[in-house]
């Protein structure tokens, strides 16, 4: 079709991102439901989205530089099977090999790092983690607790006459 590899690779990005979104939106209505996760709309929806999306730039690389079919088709277990042995949902981090890492003091191996997918499932863990609603209850508690020891520290300072800045 003489078409330019940038362009062909541009409107296969954008067409598959439009059915990505839809895709990540369909799931996260239908998990919520089924599981009755509630206020993580957004964050579920752009984890999801961010997900769908780098497994797509992955298979529009490896369409860009391999032409055949067969060849592709025995290469994604080889660019798969890592996405989701070191995405950290399957194995914990401390119980992989220790010779993996090159640091012994670091808790995660090194190599994982380079995986998108163990990026993608800690922050969709910490979202849901740092946004349920006992979470939110304990941020309203402590901040009337700091608001209210603020407070009090605002009054023994009238009351004792001592400037706060000496202090």
């Amino acid at each position: 079709m003489n078409l330019k590899l940038s362009h062909y690779q541009s409107s296969k990005l954008i067409t598959l991102s439009f059915f990505s979104l839809i895709q990540a939106i369909l799931y996260h209505l239908i998990a919520s439901q089924v599981l009755g996760v509630k206020g993580l709309g957004f964050v579920s929806i752009a984890y999801f989205f961010l997900a769908s999306i780098t497994g797509v730039s992955i298979g529009l690389m490896c369409s860009a530089f391999i032409r055949e079919n067969r060849a592709i088709i025995n290469l994604l277990p080889l660019i798969l099977i890592p996405q989701i042995i070191f995405g950290g949902a399957v194995i914990e981090f401390e119980r992989m090999n220790r010779n993996l890492k090159l640091y012994e003091k670091h808790p995660i191996p090194e190599v994982v790092q380079i995986i998108p997918s163990r990026w993608l499932f800690e922050g969709l863990t910490t979202a849901y983690a740092k946004n349920t609603v006992f979470h939110r209850s304990l941020a309203r508690i402590e901040k009337k607790g700091i608001d209210t020891f603020t407070g009090l520290q605002e009054c023994c300072y009238q009351r004792s006459g001592i400037p706060k800045q000496a202090i």
